[in-house]
């Protein structure tokens, strides 16, 4: 979404990359690494002599991404809101509120400001994709599949999306339709778009899949894959424990 800021088109002696950097990371919950980016322009900007300011909204959002950094989400949602009180069709502002709700487990209103974002920037997969994770956490899985679905028609690579896309569909016990989403979510092209998401899970969904459709073989054959490339101890029990339960004709 930030390819005018890329460092190829404006170079990286410009603080308007930096500040797209910013954006882009914060968006996706990265928010050690934007707050880097952002100071990097405010470094830029004072090393140019010529004046730069800062518009209030953007610095807003700034300190909404540094109080986030530090776990302090309704301290975020506050200056988002006062980023949005400052220009309105601020949609990463909407994209902050909807990043701070849903860590606050305020999903609802998660769900209403990804749409507000959504009005001012319709073509964001994040924003869609975010949107999809919250109605999950709801229940509401139709909506989320129609959401995860949309993300995945404006980037078809997305990764996360449709990972996140199968788990819906298991969940609604759609086992085949869920196994081909992994399938998707597994293949080489998929790009990690909002970094939430690590593949191993996906292996883990797919193992478990096969297991709900007695196609215990092949289950245990993604799981044996999964274990011999996991190295996180709580999730490498987690697959042999499920492992085991395969071998019994079980899945949990």
């Amino acid at each position: 979404n930030y390819n005018f800021y890329r460092r190829d088109f404006i170079g990286a002696d410009n603080y308007l990359y930096w500040e797209g950097r910013g954006f882009a990371l914060s968006r996706i919950e990265r928010y050690e690494l934007a707050a880097e980016a952002f100071r990097e322009a405010e470094k830029i900007k004072k090393a140019s002599g010529n004046n730069v300011t800062t518009p209030p909204h953007v610095a807003l959002f700034i300190e909404a991404n540094e109080l986030a950094l530090a776990g302090d989400y309704q301290g975020g949602l506050q200056k988002c809101d006062q980023a949005l009180q400052a220009k309105t069709n601020f949609a990463m502002g909407h994209h902050c509120r909807g990043l701070m709700l849903d860590r606050q487990k305020r999903y609802a209103e998660a769900v209403a400001a990804f749409d507000n974002a959504l009005r001012f920037e319709p073509d964001s997969p994040s924003a869609m994709y975010r949107k999809g994770n919250a109605l999950r956490k709801q229940g509401r899985l139709r909506e989320a599949v129609a959401a995860y679905q949309q993300a995945l028609s404006r980037y078809p690579l997305f990764f996360e999306a449709q990972n996140n896309l199968g788990a819906a569909h298991y969940e609604l016990k759609q086992d085949q339709v869920a196994l081909t989403a992994f399938n998707r979510a597994l293949q080489p092209e998929m790009e990690s778009f909002d970094s939430d998401v690590n593949p191993r899970d996906t292996l883990y969904n797919k193992g478990l899949v096969l297991c709900t459709m007695r196609r215990y073989r092949e289950s245990i054959s993604t799981l044996d894959d999964l274990i011999r490339r996991e190295n996180r101890p709580e999730a490498k029990a987690r697959a042999s424990k499920l492992r085991e339960a395969v071998g019994r004709n079980r899945c949990s």
